[in-house]
């Protein structure tokens, strides 16, 4: 069994310093960082990487809350149950369509548009990363009750914590991306690899959750996996019209 980790607040002087908001601070700073120098390689202008990166935090922050809230159920007078209520998938989601539509406004190529996608995919892994070791700390996504060696020893009983499940997940998916971020791929090829790996981790999660919210039968991941199916059938359908290099600016 796991141990239930936790890291209290801690004092400097009288300032007091919550870890969990210095993980996911320190994750939206390496992101950002990180989607810049992807999109350099990209042939991208650093300036123009900067204001977008700004869009997709904002877009994935919203995006989190929303899918958050449609995912459990909740009110948006529920003021105390808005942490909980924060969603990676949401932030995917949300982060695509800012991108999708800062490409539609600046009337870009196809191939330039996916390229742009593919340095924020690149950059999802290394940022989610460190939210999700937040969200470890924090214990705030329970899964079922289980006796797994992977199980959590909850106050009420030992459960799968959905959140180290997640950041087990990402570690391989950031090496990966790592390794093969410099290959000569198809435009759209990291943004195709990430929604698969994603969408397949979040279709494995999604019965260890406690009491999923469903809309005609179906579950919200499942949904949103299944958006993401259709993106991703349409990037591929195209992508071998737009090689690397095309891209850039």
């Amino acid at each position: 069994m796991l141990p239930y980790l936790s890291a209290p607040p801690f004092r400097i002087g009288v300032i007091v310093f919550d870890v969990s908001a210095i993980l996911g601070g320190i994750g939206v700073l390496v992101g950002h960082f990180v989607f810049l120098r992807n999109a350099q390689s990209f042939g991208f202008e650093r300036q123009q990487a900067t204001r977008l990166s700004l869009l997709l935090m904002l877009g994935g922050a919203i995006g989190s809350f929303l899918f958050g809230l449609w995912a459990t159920g909740y009110k948006l007078r529920d003021w105390q149950t808005l942490p909980l209520s924060l969603s990676s998938l949401g932030a995917l989601s949300g982060a695509t369509v800012t991108a999708i539509l800062w490409s539609l406004w600046k009337r870009l190529p196809f191939a330039q548009s996916v390229r742009w996608l593919d340095a924020a995919a690149l950059a999802f892994p290394v940022t989610w990363i460190f939210l999700r070791a937040a969200c470890i700390l924090q214990h705030d996504h329970p899964g079922i009750r289980t006796d797994s060696w992977l199980a959590v020893p909850y106050p009420d009983w030992p459960r799968y914590d959905l959140a180290f499940l997640e950041f087990l997940f990402l570690i391989p998916v950031m090496i990966g991306f790592e390794l093969i971020r410099k290959w000569a791929l198809p435009a759209g090829s990291f943004t195709v690899i990430l929604l698969v790996l994603y969408g397949a981790m979040r279709l494995w999660i999604n019965p260890l959750r406690i009491d999923s919210i469903r809309y005609l039968g179906i579950s919200v991941d499942q949904w949103t996996v299944g958006v993401f199916a259709g993106l991703g059938i349409f990037i591929m359908s195209r992508m071998q019209f737009h090689r690397q290099g095309q891209g850039s600016k």
